[in-house]
């Protein structure tokens, strides 16, 4: 019996100011949030806040990684969601009332 896991890499994720993808490029997970609110997102690593993007590591394949949100304006306020990040791809998550992790949008990078 042959058991495939499809996990991202969970750490080497970095912070990237780049505007486009590529799209033999790592995976890539953008954070946007609206209205602005104090928030900081963790991604394999990675902490951003919103608008910010971050990369999986350079020849990594992509798959699930695990997406964290902490919410600076409550004490205690945390959550935490597995998303699928492909190679090539963008992914954007936000965040809906109360906390709640959600995948905006998944874009072919080019």
């Amino acid at each position: 019996m042959l058991v495939a896991s499809s996990c991202a890499s969970a750490t080497g994720w970095q912070r990237t100011s780049a505007r486009n993808c590529e799209a033999d490029g790592p995976p890539r997970v953008c954070v946007d949030v609206a209205p602005d609110r104090p928030l900081v997102f963790g991604v394999g690593g990675a902490e951003l806040v919103p608008g910010e993007c971050a990369e999986g590591p350079a020849g990594g394949r992509g798959g699930s990684i695990k997406v964290t949100v902490r919410d600076g304006g409550t004490p205690g306020g945390e959550a935490r969601r597995r998303v699928h990040a492909r190679r090539g791809r963008e992914l954007h998550v936000t965040v809906a009332e109360p906390l709640k992790l959600r995948v905006a949008d998944r874009a072919r990078c080019e």
